[in-house]
């Protein structure tokens, strides 16, 4: 057992949980480094720490009641995927959609990459298919 990997693999775990489940910005600035690389942003994201911020801060805006399970860590050499099962109400406008009131469920995926201790690297993949679809902003 690579003791390093299992560290990150806790740290990502704490991370969204303390910042998903907990609403506590302060994960950031714990777990984050300031000039972390988000490979692909939310249109008007900013860069860096401040990015991982924005992003947090449309989703709970738009889901107030957001809860994330993580599902799923795997870890090698400076890597994580986090999979996180997501969850909320739609009680705000969401990319231009106004709230419906819908419990939605969805995925949520993240490579991170950890370089003493602190997410340095953030790609991630989300369903928006799931959250778009039930909204009605999306028929298929």
């Amino acid at each position: 057992m690579d003791t390093k990997v299992e560290m990150n693999k806790a740290i990502c775990k704490v991370f969204f949980d303390e910042l998903l489940n907990q609403d506590n910005l302060a994960a950031v600035d714990k777990f984050v480094d300031s000039g972390v690389e988000i490979v692909n942003p939310f249109l008007g994201q900013r860069s860096g720490s401040d990015g991982i911020r924005d992003i947090n801060e449309i989703y709970r805006i738009a889901f107030p009641d957001l809860k994330a399970n993580c599902t799923e860590l795997i870890g090698e050499g400076d890597q994580v995927v986090v999979k996180l099962q997501l969850s909320g109400t739609h009680g705000d406008v969401f990319m231009n959609i106004p709230a419906t009131g819908k419990k939605l469920s969805w995925e949520h995926i993240a490579i991170v990459k950890l370089v003493g201790e602190k997410i340095v690297s953030y790609w991630s993949m989300i369903d928006h298919l799931a959250i778009l679809q039930p909204m009605g902003a999306v028929a298929i």
